[in-house]
């Protein structure tokens, strides 16, 4: 037993010597390192394009014309509450709807008016238009490209909002104003703007 017990400072030193031996090989990470790498040079290698194909002419002065986009042939829907009523009007520009509430009488003027065809007008675009824009905006319309103006008529006494859209792919635009007169008018014209869509003809 005590032959064990005079071991023990000998074990003890044995320990730290490895324990010192093991803190001097981890040098390596506190030190930085040569790392071998190969000398690349600092002239760059020419890089030549690769030669062109051999080019035969037919004769052609200029590239061909781009290839025929099919166009979808469509048309555009709203909704129509059944208390309003509408009267259409054909030309060969154009086909105009207009809308009011109820049965109209001969003075009567339409709340909403919906025009389609390949060059539509605005009517607040007009130099002689009695409506006056203050706001505009672009948004999307049920799938359509739509702006929008909406303000007053030129003496301040009624609301008006006014739509252009388009689709992308048929050359007809749909305009439409509103002016309302009332509540009853305002919440009709909004509804029907909202239900505007495009679909294609089969």
């Amino acid at each position: 037993m005590l032959y064990y017990l005079r071991q023990v400072p000998l074990l003890a030193m044995t320990v730290t010597t490895l324990l010192l031996a093991a803190c001097q090989d981890n040098a390596l990470i506190r030190y930085p390192q040569s790392i071998d790498r190969a000398d690349l040079g600092t002239l760059a290698l020419p890089n030549e394009p690769a030669p062109l194909p051999p080019f035969h002419g037919s004769g052609l002065t200029q590239l061909p014309p781009p290839a025929a986009v099919e166009q979808t042939m469509g048309t555009y829907d709203f909704v129509v509450p059944p208390t309003v009523t509408q009267v259409k009007r054909t030309t060969n520009d154009f086909e105009q709807y207009s809308l009011y509430m109820g049965r109209p009488a001969p003075t009567d003027t339409p709340f909403l008016v919906i025009t389609v065809g390949p060059r539509v007008q605005l009517e607040s675009q007009q130099p002689e238009t009695k409506l006056a824009a203050e706001n505009v905006r672009r948004y999307s319309l049920n799938g359509l490209i739509a702006t929008e103006w909406t303000g007053h008529t030129t003496d301040h006494r009624l609301p008006f909002c006014e739509i252009l859209a388009a689709h992308g792919s048929t050359g007809d635009q749909l305009a439409a104003v509103a002016v309302a007169r009332n509540d009853e008018q305002r919440k009709a014209a909004l509804d029907i703007l909202a239900s505007i869509t495009w679909r294609p003809l089969k």
